[in-house]
């Protein structure tokens, strides 16, 4: 009876390793594998305000926009506060 338990142990215990190794080279794989997406121009001069440019942001695969204003004039001074 004690062997027969010990086998089950150990049939058990390679089951439990080779599914864990499986998975932990299943994800490295596919980590190295995974090429990253190129970033896509979601920024689009739409208008002008002023000295300003009107610029539509698409953040997301949604049809969602937002628009902000680009003003050099500003930037510079923004940046050297």
């Amino acid at each position: 009876m004690d062997q027969k338990l010990t086998y089950y142990r150990f049939i058990l215990l390679g089951f439990v390793l080779g599914f864990t190794s499986a998975t932990v080279l299943t994800l490295i794989n596919t980590a190295i594998t995974v090429e990253p997406k190129e970033l896509e121009n979601r920024f689009e001069v739409v208008d002008k305000y002023g000295n300003c440019n009107v610029v539509k942001w698409n953040g997301g695969s949604y049809a969602e926009y937002k628009f902000f204003l680009d003003c050099p004039s500003q930037r510079h001074s923004v940046i050297q506060k």
